[in-house]
């Protein structure tokens, strides 16, 4: 089943961040959501953080990939019925 939304959250230097950023979009009130996670290929723990969210719930996915090529490859394939960015 495609999820009604879909957030993709670029990651880039933004550990301290992080935590609080997932938690909240975890927490909020509609549950029929995937979160995509992309780690832009960033210099910290981002992408280490992000393996132990998806670990710990099967709505967030990680992809390592800069986000630039993330979207040149992935859109067409996302089946959205709206696209914010």
């Amino acid at each position: 089943m495609i999820p009604k939304v879909s957030i993709v959250v670029p990651m880039y230097g933004v550990e301290p961040f992080l935590n609080k950023c997932v938690d909240s979009l975890l927490a909020q009130s509609l549950h029929d959501i995937e979160i995509i996670l992309v780690d832009d290929g960033s210099p910290d723990r981002c992408g280490e953080i992000a393996e132990e969210y998806a670990i710990k719930d099967n709505r967030v996915k990680v992809i390592h990939q800069k986000i630039v090529a993330l979207v040149q490859r992935e859109i067409q394939e996302w089946r959205l019925q709206q696209v914010s960015i």
